[in-house]
């Protein structure tokens, strides 16, 4: 036994040998113990990758790759014990301890390769090498640690087959873990199970790979140990021990599963808490439904029956095409399904029509719910705020604008600071000066000096709500003429009743005032004119007067009278 691998070059006559027999109850045990560990170790990291902290998980893994070691050790010595040799067999107890390091390491190194989920070959190929050699200086250690009535021999071809079908087996078996899942994604329910089979029978298949390279000898041999492990104790005692192993870390993977699972359902109550007031709030909020790829409603809330119209059995089950307006095209529509259909996030304004035919104005997000194996949408989740207001305020400002730019007469618009924001077409054409020139100014740019203190008292009037109505003054052009107006002012509030601004009508009645002007100076003429109309009415009335006494006193009244004509 002093040289434990010893190599033949030619194959011993039946005569010089031992033969061997396999019990099958062991050897299927040993497969058995093999696919189970193997479970357990796949198990362990499946467990780990859930884990948040880093060294739980290492240790983990740790020993998970631990538990593997021991029980690809444990098989390979069950499956030692099953093969029946007609000599004295016993084993070395040192060396047995021994020769589970190899497997131990090989196990703990595998784990955590897998962990870290890498499919690079060269990482791969690296690992299978140190596992399925880390197996077989397992396997040829325990051979190692037989004594027997025998010399032990080895075939170098079948030998150096069995290393190759270790590493071979055991990059395949690193693969198979994550590799069939991209393959076959329908059985990633089986994975772990397939994962562990394919590793179990990796082992399985190096180890009576390498039991079919070892030849023993008859010989003279006196060197056989009599204190040795008598093999069926041994094969008692490994069993037992390998359960105890077995089931003390899957005690400890349940005890972590049992936290994780805890953990996980603690995280799923509170998400589901908030899932539940993100709902009430998005639903008392937004318009919300949800629809199949072909448009059709699978899902909506109360807001959405309450603004469309329509009852909700009316909705479900129908396309959202019953909703649409005319409004848009073919294409804006054609444009929004392409989006979405290629798991694209769609955000626009759509204008759909009520079941009484009212306009309802939406400003939709519609985001598609990716499949994770087809990667394509299979529903579509539309989230809508009601702007049928906005858009009908847009449309009623826009018309104030129309009306505000087309005034007929000059219009200024002022902040609460009484600097001019805007004007109008008129009040250009009006004044003389560009808007441009004018924003940011104060109207007192428009007014004489004389005409300031009566600006701010008028803006400070308007300001604390008073009315402003048809006060006369006067405005200046930028070349300096002099402007007679009519100013109007309006407070301007926002929705919520809040002052906004001030708004001026210059209403110009130069023209109107030359009128009145000229028209006073033609009544004063008229009055003077009536004025002295009636004194020489009044001369003549007393001429006449005179001229009868004069008559009466001459004695010829009865002969001779002047009248005088009253009409005016």
């Amino acid at each position: 036994m002093a040289n434990p691998l010893a190599f033949i070059t030619q194959i011993p006559a039946t005569s010089q040998l031992y033969i061997g027999s396999h019990n099958v109850g062991l050897v299927a045990l040993s497969i058995v113990i093999a696919v189970i560990v193997s479970y357990t170790a796949l198990l362990v990291v499946q467990l780990a990758g859930r884990v948040d902290n880093e060294k739980r998980r290492f240790f983990l893994v740790t020993l998970g790759g631990a538990t593997l070691g021991m029980g690809v050790w444990s098989m390979h010595f069950i499956g030692m014990l099953g093969f029946s040799v007609p000599c004295g067999i016993t084993y070395n107890p040192y060396i047995t301890a021994l020769s589970m390091l190899p497997g131990v390491f090989a196990g703990i190194f595998s784990l955590h390769l897998i962990s870290k989920q890498s499919d690079s070959w060269r990482t791969l190929l690296f690992g299978g090498v140190l596992f399925g050699g880390g197996i077989g200086v397992m396997h040829y250690s325990g051979m190692a640690a037989m004594q027997m009535d025998a010399f032990l021999r080895y075939d170098l071809k079948l030998f150096l087959l069995s290393i190759v079908v270790a590493v071979v087996l055991a990059v395949l078996s690193l693969w198979v873990r994550y590799g069939i899942i991209k393959l076959l994604p329908g059985i990633e329910q089986y994975a772990l199970l397939i994962s562990a089979v394919v590793m179990g029978s990796a082992v399985s298949g190096m180890h009576y790979t390498a039991m079919s390279a070892a030849y023993f000898l008859k010989g003279d041999v006196t060197s056989t140990a009599v204190s040795g492990f008598d093999p069926t104790n041994m094969a008692i005692t490994i069993t037992g021990v390998t359960g105890l192993i077995v089931g003390v870390v899957l005690l400890v993977v349940y005890s972590q599963f049992s936290h994780q699972i805890e953990r996980i359902n603690e995280q799923l109550r509170s998400a589901n808490n908030i899932l539940k007031f993100q709902k009430i709030a998005l639903d008392h909020h937004a318009i919300v439904s949800i629809a199949d790829v072909e448009g059709n409603i699978t899902y909506l809330n109360d807001k959405f029956v309450e603004s469309i119209g329509y009852s909700r059995d009316e909705l479900l089950g129908n396309n959202h095409r019953m909703i649409k307006s005319q409004h848009h095209s073919i294409e804006f529509y054609n444009n929004l399904w392409q989006a979405i259909s290629k798991g694209e996030i769609w955000q626009g304004e759509i204008k759909n029509s009520t079941k009484e035919g009212k306009p309802l104005w939406l400003r939709s997000t519609i985001v598609p719910f990716i499949d994770d194996k087809t990667k394509k949408p299979y529903q579509y989740i539309s989230m809508s705020t009601d702007i049928t207001g906005i858009k009908e305020a847009e449309a009623a400002l826009a018309q104030m604008s129309k009306v505000f730019r087309d005034a007929s007469d000059p219009m200024i618009i002022e902040d609460l600071n009484g600097k001019i924001t805007n004007i109008n077409r008129e009040a250009e054409r009006v004044f003389g000066w560009k808007k441009e020139e004018l924003l940011g100014q104060t109207i007192k740019a428009l007014l004489p000096v004389s005409r300031h203190e009566q600006a701010d008292k008028l803006l400070a009037s308007c300001l604390v709500g008073k009315e402003i109505r048809g006060v006369e003054s006067s405005l200046l052009t930028k070349n300096g003429n002099k402007i007679q107006v009519l100013l109007t002012l309006s407070l301007l509030r926002s929705d919520t009743g809040e002052a906004m601004g001030v708004a001026t009508y210059a209403a110009d009645f130069s023209a109107r005032k030359q009128a009145e002007d000229e028209l006073q100076e033609k009544y004063e003429d008229l009055a003077r004119f009536r004025k002295l109309a009636i004194g020489r009415e009044l001369q003549m009335i007393e001429l006449k007067k005179e001229v009868n006494q004069y008559l009466q006193q001459q004695g010829k009244k009865n002969r001779y009278k002047i009248v005088v004509d009253n009409k005016e």
